[in-house]
């Protein structure tokens, strides 16, 4: 599992999770986790520090499978330029990122865990800007026979 949200969206890093098949979920991040789901379903107790012997093979396997993804088939075929009109087509209904996504992702990028407060006053903003009355809609004026009761 992967998110890449954070990355495009607000230049933080990205996370990647895998499961093992004894319920362990590893979590890479700048701050890695790992969970017990077995015991600890809804994440609370990150045991990452008495168990980094677990941690480590995860990660490996977890860049193995990444790695071997990236250089498969299925990463690169069916893949080719696209128009201006058609990515722009695309673009406008939310289909292809616009935003840096090319940019290597540097090893400093912030966890996006320690942004919660950044997006709870992203999210506060965006909700305020929703409401605001400030700018209401300007009143239709009409040059032609036309009313300008609405």
């Amino acid at each position: 599992m992967e998110t890449r949200y954070p990355w495009y969206e607000h230049g933080w890093s990205p996370s990647y999770a895998i499961l093992d098949s004894d319920d362990f979920k590893f979590i890479k991040a700048p701050h890695p986790e790992l969970y017990n789901l077995g015991t600890d379903p809804k994440e609370l107790n990150n045991i990452i520090g008495g168990s980094r012997g677990r941690a480590g093979k995860m990660a490996e396997t977890m860049n193995e499978i990444r790695e071997e993804f990236a250089a498969s088939s299925i990463a690169t075929d069916g893949l080719h330029e696209l128009d201006h009109e058609t990515r722009d087509r695309l673009s406008s209904l939310g289909y292809v990122l616009t935003g840096g996504t090319d940019r290597e992702i540097p090893p400093d990028a912030p966890d996006v865990k320690d942004m919660t407060e950044v997006m709870k006053m992203l999210s506060r903003a965006s909700e305020t800007s929703a409401r605001s009355t400030r700018f209401p809609p300007k009143k239709r004026e009409c040059y032609s026979p036309c009313s300008n009761e609405e």
